[in-house]
């Protein structure tokens, strides 16, 4: 209990508390789910989540909370042709084994616990905030705020990210990075084949 209160304090002391509309997540059907989309990737943080967007805020704010992740789009979200934007960073919450700079396909919320999130409504990220829980078990969660939509709006803060990045010592993406990634896919792939089976 008191972790959970400390990571709400955390949040509240860096991002900005939202009116809670309690109509936007059913609880019930979320907690049915058992955390379906946590297992797939922690949730992304919208710039407007935050009270300040400088590098050293956001710094601390990574360093405080020990769970939020740098991570990256391939290329430019508006323009796949365009080749001068290698990548193009934005927050999200870590995944568990995560590291501070990861670009990742897949993995389990840092956060996730038997009993859901433990993050208030009030400073949940936005993009966990606007996840519809799968209506039943054949169903997939349906997410109101894209990884495109929140990628889309970091790339006005880019060079305050490429400042955070640069302070963590860069955003390097080795082969064992790449063969993680394909063998967590295929970790979910398979489980959800067995899954399908029983």
């Amino acid at each position: 209990m008191e972790e959970v209160q400390g990571i709400n304090s955390v949040f509240s002391k860096y991002l900005n508390p939202r009116e809670v509309d309690e109509s936007l997540c059913d609880k019930e059907k979320c907690a049915k789910c058992g955390g379906r989309c946590c297992k797939h990737m922690g949730c992304h943080f919208r710039p407007q989540d935050f009270k300040n967007l400088t590098a050293q805020s956001l710094i601390d704010f990574i360093d405080e909370s020990q769970c939020v992740s740098i991570d990256w789009w391939e290329g430019n979200p508006l323009n796949e042709n365009d080749e001068s934007i290698e990548r193009t960073y934005f927050l999200r919450v870590r995944n568990k084994d995560g590291r501070i700079v990861e670009g990742a396909w897949v993995g389990e919320c840092k956060l996730l616990e038997t009993n859901g999130c433990p993050l208030s409504d009030e400073y949940r990220p936005h993009g966990g905030y606007t996840l519809v829980p799968a209506k039943d078990a054949d169903s997939e969660c349906v997410s109101k705020y894209t990884k495109q939509q929140c990628v889309t709006e970091w790339l006005q803060y880019q060079d305050v990210l490429r400042e955070v990045v640069e302070h963590y010592g860069g955003a390097h993406m080795s082969i064992l990075d790449l063969m993680e990634g394909f063998l967590g896919m295929y970790k979910e792939f398979a489980k959800e084949r067995r899954d399908e089976g029983n």
